[in-house]
């Protein structure tokens, strides 16, 4: 029974394999007599070829990659607890595949107040223990220092006062995270982010919900592919949604116009402002009515563009040296051309 049910958890196993690391695992020499209907084996070899694991590497460079990666696991700013545990500790397994075994601290263990180099036994044990807490204090000094920081120089105050408080295991150390209020700093930053992002979307809701009415007044060199109607950027007047609620005299192009036309009075007005007490006579009276707003060329052709249909219209420009009508009844004698029109 163990044995047939040890051959369905490797079959369970091998058909979860991607065919690369199906590929990779059988070109390996052992795996005929070592890997092959072993779960454990293959558990363990599928660890090292996730991090790109080759046999015809030089072994020392496989080594190398273990320690260098297991020191450059680094909890990320945005993740959890969980994830960076599990990271942490998967970088872990794989170095001691590598290496065989436990990290070997051999002066630390000498230190060790129960250590005695007769007892086999002990020493192995300590040898664990020594492996065990490496790894427990990478894994604090790998977290996040933005969240946890204050813990560890708390630690290591503790520790210069001769209270040594550290954690012992990896298990103690994640409780110990676990436990830990973020740092106040983090969490200000924290609240400070989510208070912009609460604001910055107040504002893009307030601007995605002005009415047209509520748009900023522009020139008509700002109008430029603009809709003459919203005065919004992307379609044009025939295609605007707010036409049918817009009244023609507010249409953008007109508050537009009008501006201009404000500005005119008010700089014409501004001329003869400059004497005081001024007495108003009738001829100066009937100037004043005379003076009329003058609609510049942008304005004509802002006028004409927006026409509903520019078929009807003949645009007449004196510069023009040739005329196209698109409207059969404004032109007469129609006929094929004999030569191609070059404009």
């Amino acid at each position: 029974m163990y044995e047939n049910n040890l051959y369905k958890a490797y079959a369970l196993i091998w058909e979860r394999c991607a065919k690369a690391m199906q590929h990779k695992i059988v070109s390996r020499t052992i795996f005929e007599s070592t890997i092959y209907n072993d779960p454990i084996e293959l558990l363990i070899a599928v660890k090292e070829h996730a991090l790109n694991y080759q046999e015809t590497r030089y072994e020392m460079s496989i080594i190398s990659d273990s320690f260098r990666a297991i020191f450059s696991v680094r909890q990320k700013e945005a993740e959890n607890l969980q994830d960076y545990t599990r990271r942490f500790k998967t970088a872990r397994e794989i170095l001691e595949s590598h290496l065989g075994g436990q990290i070997v601290l051999s002066k630390y263990i000498r230190t060790m107040p129960t250590y005695d180099e007769n007892n086999v036994y002990e020493t192995t044990k300590l040898m664990e223990t020594a492996s065990e807490q490496l790894f427990a204090f990478l894994y604090l000094e790998n977290a996040d220092q933005s969240k946890y920081g204050l813990l560890l120089r708390g630690l290591n105050s503790q520790k210069s006062l001769g209270h040594d408080q550290y954690p012992r295991t990896l298990n103690e150390s994640n409780s110990v995270l676990s436990n830990h209020n973020f740092d106040e700093n983090k969490t200000n930053k924290a609240n400070h982010n989510n208070d912009d992002r609460r604001n910055q979307h107040k504002n893009n809701k307030h601007e995605k919900d002005k009415t047209p009415d509520e748009a900023p007044v522009l020139s008509f060199a700002q109008m430029e592919g603009r809709c003459y109607c919203c005065g919004k950027v992307g379609h044009k007047s025939p295609d605007c949604r707010n036409a049918k609620d817009i009244k023609r005299e507010d249409w953008a192009i007109n508050k537009s116009q009008s501006h201009a036309h404000a500005n005119a009075n008010s700089e014409s007005s501004s001329g003869g402002s400059s004497v005081i007490g001024q007495l108003l006579t009738p001829s100066s009276v009937t100037a004043e009515a005379k003076l009329e707003p003058q609609i510049g060329w942008a304005g004509v052709h802002c006028s004409f563009a927006q026409a509903a249909n520019l078929s009807e219209l003949i645009l007449l420009d004196s510069d023009s040296t040739d005329s196209v009508f698109c409207n059969p009844d404004y032109v007469t004698n129609i006929r094929d051309a004999t030569a191609t029109l070059k404009v």
